[in-house]
């Protein structure tokens, strides 16, 4: 198995994680109480690598673009990086009926992992939207669990990245397994430029 270490060109990633120890989440200044718990595990150096190198991607795509553009330059730059990657794999869903036992929903019924690292054993499901809400996360969490199910290699170290390559802001959440749980935690937002940044506009005379 070829390790993060191995792998990747640490010339090249190591401007993408200056910054991996510092998530940066802004929380603002009302009762602290209605928002998220710090998370007080580690990141994983691999999974704030790619939260940076999104970030860097969407600024670069200043005239925003769809979700296939987003998928298409993550690809290009993680396998730039060494990295095995696979795109849009179709996995065979499986339901467990009221009896236990466990059966395949028919071959055309599947899910589609946008961007798989299957030595990684991380997923990433990639959005080009305004906001995301908990249906976003449910399709990640579906995926992980197919996994963590199916795969006994997986098992509980599947990991997954929902990265949310927004109209105003990149959104980027890590998910891993805790024993039989799922813990989620939100590992970047930042805000972008608007398009008067990079454009002059005028009303006409």
């Amino acid at each position: 198995m070829i390790t993060f270490s191995q792998s990747i060109s640490l010339s090249k990633a190591s401007s993408l994680l200056v910054k991996a120890s510092k998530p940066k989440v802004n929380v603002p200044k009302k009762s602290k109480s209605v928002y998220l718990a710090q998370y007080d595990l580690s990141i994983p150096e691999m999974v704030s690598m790619i939260s940076n190198l999104s970030l860097t991607i969407r600024k670069k795509m200043r005239f925003h673009g769809v979700e296939s553009h987003y998928q298409a330059a993550l690809e290009a730059e993680l396998q730039e990086l060494g990295l095995l990657v696979q795109h849009e794999v179709a996995e065979q869903i499986h339901y467990k009926k009221l009896n236990g036992e466990s059966v395949q929903l028919p071959h055309d019924i599947r899910c589609r992992e946008d961007l798989l690292l299957p030595r990684e054993k991380l997923i990433l499901e990639l959005k080009a939207k305004g906001k995301m809400d908990d249906k976003d996360h449910c399709q990640l969490l579906r995926y992980m669990e197919e996994r963590n199910k199916c795969y006994p290699d997986w098992g509980g170290d599947t990991k997954g990245m929902l990265i949310n390559f927004g109209d105003t802001n990149v959104e980027v959440w890590y998910m891993c397994y805790k024993g039989k749980r799922v813990q989620r935690v939100k590992i970047l937002e930042e805000a972008l430029p608007g398009l008067d940044s990079f454009i002059d506009s005028y009303i006409a005379m």
